[in-house]
């Protein structure tokens, strides 16, 4: 019975754990939105679940209705999106999606020039056990 006991405890301390550093998690985020919409300023709370596969370069927000691609992953930040200011004078955009993998920070910042709105995300997120895809017909 001890021999089961001792075997079962060393079993526990040495059992690998699930590395917070794993090619595939979901993280778990809450912050404060902050909208600007011409010269009205509104802020609001921010909650978003994201599912991430750094092995295939894959992601997907909330329900995970649309599997996205990544922009780039490497030990220190997760960029999910990256489009610089583009487009014509009306018709400027920006778009930028980053988590830091040290602190659980993640930041959205998004400027539409012909809408005259920007909107700033700031949240902080947590690690959670990695939720598959949903599956496929075809």
């Amino acid at each position: 019975m001890l021999r089961s006991v001792t075997a079962a405890a060393v079993l526990c301390v040495t059992a690998p754990a699930q590395s917070m550093t794993s090619d595939q998690f979901d993280l778990v985020c809450t912050g404060t939105a902050d909208v600007l919409q011409g010269t009205t300023r509104t802020a609001s709370p921010f909650n978003q679940v994201l599912r991430l596969d750094l092995r295939s370069g894959q992601y997907c927000l909330d329900e995970c209705d649309r599997i996205l691609t990544l922009k780039s992953a490497d030990p220190l930040l997760i960029t999910l999106v990256d489009v610089p200011l583009h487009g014509g004078l009306l018709t400027k955009r920006m778009e930028k999606r980053t988590i830091d993998r040290r602190t659980g920070a993640y930041r959205i910042d998004e400027m539409d020039v012909g809408q005259l709105t920007a909107v700033t995300v700031k949240a902080t997120c947590s690690p959670r056990a990695f939720t598959p895809f949903p599956k496929t017909k075809f």
